[in-house]
């Protein structure tokens, strides 16, 4: 996988976020997720971007902070469409 900026990448997606970003799915949530995920990746050997990309985008075109069963769907269509941008 190519070089990832993914410092830019945090300021692009937190600037497109829909919610406040201290919102419970903000953010701070995805690098709680970030943190606890890449511990895991160290004990199972799973790939270190891949967990990054996820905890960056998993909650970042979340609509709501309840019930919001598109949010997945509409976080993988963001990095789908920033892909070239960001690589």
């Amino acid at each position: 996988m190519n070089h990832i900026d993914f410092k830019r990448l945090w300021k692009i997606v937190i600037d497109q976020y829909p919610l406040d970003i201290h919102s419970i799915h903000g953010p701070r949530h995805w690098r709680q997720v970030e943190t606890t995920g890449l511990l895991l990746a160290q004990e199972t050997g799973a790939d270190e971007t891949i967990v990054q990309l996820f905890a960056l985008f998993h909650d970042s075109r979340r609509e709501n902070e309840n019930i919001d069963s598109g949010h997945g769907i509409r976080g993988a269509e963001l990095a789908r469409s920033m892909r070239r941008a960001i690589l």
